[in-house]
């Protein structure tokens, strides 16, 4: 007989096999108090199932103390962009105590469960992982990778009546370290150690930067203070200058307006002069055409008056007309050649006059009817001048 003890504290759950020679029977459902107990060792064989939290690596050449994991090394991964890493890891696992006896009846015990079932879901599922994922997602995301993990193995454990607490995924390693080469993933870190300097020393820069800036305002300002007299004299001098401007913009506007106004009124006045002076004399032109028209009727014979006008201006004349000598041999033939030759002058200065001696006197009328109405003279019955009687009418009335 042999005593098996259970103490609380461990969590431990015995497993009780009865067996008959060589083959073990049927597993017996006990699930005792903590205490101890009288058992047959060649009828039962004690199966121990860890109740409490456990790790188990998968890590070479490295086990716990239940060498559970003796048989588990590192996981060899091929990452999308290439590289051949292994991948070590940790799994802390639970059994509850409730469920440890189906545990032993599934698998037999708790080695087998770890070698045949944890150890392949673990390894497919990381090289799965590895094959959607690059080199640097494996460093730089792990904790991201670690919560995935832990929350879709925990799913597929829960079917072996397994509780994940949490996976722990450790640096990765290269094979190629073991052949004595150079390591592919340690030039990775310094790739990284590089781009973190360089964000390093962007930040520095921004820094640096920012603090010329700064400095660069604080200088400014402390110019500005030393000339703010001056640039407040500036600034009103600027102020006066753009017054001033206006105002001279302002008067030129108004003295352009003045210059235009004087413009039209000198044109106005010019226009209405013109107009004036062509009013004078025009009425100066039909005054002096109505004087000669009355100078006309007052010869009566408009030959009369023409032979006047012509005598005064040969009167004036500085050229001799006649010869200053004259020889005649015959006084009487020069008194009928004298009047031959007067007649004939007559006749000559007539025609050379325009002046017909068939026209009648009243062909005169339109014309003083124009002069009156340009001059204002007044109707006939108001003693107009130009209203006596034409040589014709005169002739016709002396003969009545």
């Amino acid at each position: 007989m042999s005593w098996c003890s259970r103490r609380r504290h461990h969590w431990r759950f015995v497993s009780l096999r009865r067996t008959s020679g060589d083959r073990p029977s049927r597993c017996l459902a006990l699930g005792a108090a903590p205490g101890k107990y009288a058992l047959n060792p060649y009828a039962i064989k004690v199966e121990l199932v860890p109740t409490i939290n456990f790790v188990l690596r998968w890590i070479s050449g490295q086990s716990e103390a239940h060498h559970y994991d003796e048989d588990l090394t590192s996981i060899d991964l091929i990452t999308a962009d290439g590289y051949e890493p292994r991948l070590p890891l940790s799994l802390v696992l639970h059994i509850d105590y409730q469920k440890a006896r189906s545990v032993v009846q599934r698998f037999g015990d708790v080695k087998r469960l770890i070698t045949q079932t944890l150890d392949p879901i673990l390894t497919a599922y990381f090289r799965d992982v590895a094959q959607t994922s690059h080199m640097l997602d494996l460093l730089t995301k792990r904790e991201e990778i670690q919560r995935r993990a832990t929350e879709e193995l925990g799913e597929r454990f829960k079917r072996y009546d397994i509780n994940v607490v949490a996976v722990l995924i450790g640096r990765p390693e290269s094979r190629e370290i073991a052949a004595g080469k150079s390591d592919p993933i340690e030039t990775l870190f310094d790739q990284l150690r590089m781009r973190r300097l360089a964000d390093e020393q962007r930040a520095t820069f921004a820094k640096q930067e920012e603090a010329a800036q700064q400095q660069v305002a604080l200088n400014q300002a402390k110019a500005k203070a030393e000339r703010q007299t001056e640039l407040t004299q500036s600034a009103i001098a600027v102020e006066i200058a753009k017054n001033r401007g206006q105002a001279e913009f302002a008067e030129a506007e108004q003295l352009a307006k003045k210059q235009v106004t004087l413009a039209e009124g000198e044109a106005r006045a010019k226009e209405l002069i013109g107009k004036g002076e062509s009013s004078r004399i025009a009425q100066v032109g039909l005054a002096e055409a109505a004087v000669t028209l009355q100078k006309v009727s007052a010869y009566r014979d408009p030959r009369l008056y023409a032979l006047n006008v012509f005598a005064d201006q040969f009167s004036k004349s500085v050229q001799p007309l006649v010869p200053s000598r004259l020889f005649i041999s015959n006084a009487g033939e020069s008194r009928a050649r004298g009047s031959v030759l007067e007649t004939l002058l007559s006749l000559i200065l007539s025609e050379k006059a325009g002046i017909n001696l068939q026209e009648n006197a009243s062909t005169s009328k339109p014309m003083e009817d124009f002069i009156r109405q340009f001059t204002g003279s007044g109707s006939a019955g108001n003693g107009d001048p130009l209203k006596r009687e034409t040589p014709a009418a005169a002739e016709k009335s002396a003969s009545r």
